[in-house]
């Protein structure tokens, strides 16, 4: 029986938990990509966009400063080069990132889960949490300069 394993990673930052979860709520921007919305309380949602037809739209499951979980609740892939069922490869999948305050920062925990190697998108997709998390969104927390995905206009 092959077993797959969900996307996952973690970091330090010198960033105290409060900023952390502020990155993860209103502070999206800063790293990933523009939402249309930040999320101020659980049920809320917001729709992610990349630029052309692809974006996803995550709703709050669970949001406080050591733990803040989002669902997957529509999701709209299209990679040239890549079969049709890229495009749903995230539904139903789950954002969970795990914070720790630690003397001198924050332990940042990122488990993408749904997000495995049976997926059509993982290769691509790995690599690009890989970009937006420990490049970006750490890059932000411990200088104030991310490197967020740029709407090409």
């Amino acid at each position: 029986m092959m077993t797959t394993s969900d996307y996952y990673t973690e970091f330090s930052t010198d960033a105290p938990i409060e900023e952390v979860f502020k990155c993860l709520t209103t502070g999206y921007g800063n790293w990933w990509t523009e939402p249309s919305h930040s999320f101020q309380a659980v049920g809320d949602q917001s729709k992610f966009a990349f630029g052309g037809e692809s974006y996803w739209v995550f709703e709050a499951e669970e949001l406080s400063p050591e733990h803040v979980r989002l669902k997957c609740t529509e999701a709209h892939l299209l990679l040239l080069d890549h079969p049709d069922e890229i495009d749903r490869d995230w539904l139903g999948s789950h954002l969970d990132w795990k914070m720790q305050s630690k003397p001198s920062g924050t332990l940042v925990k990122f488990n993408h889960e749904g997000l495995n190697d049976q997926l059509v998108c993982y290769d691509v997709c790995s690599r690009s949490w890989d970009h937006f998390l420990v490049d970006s969104l750490k890059s932000f927390l411990d200088t104030g300069v991310g490197k967020p995905h740029q709407v090409e206009s």
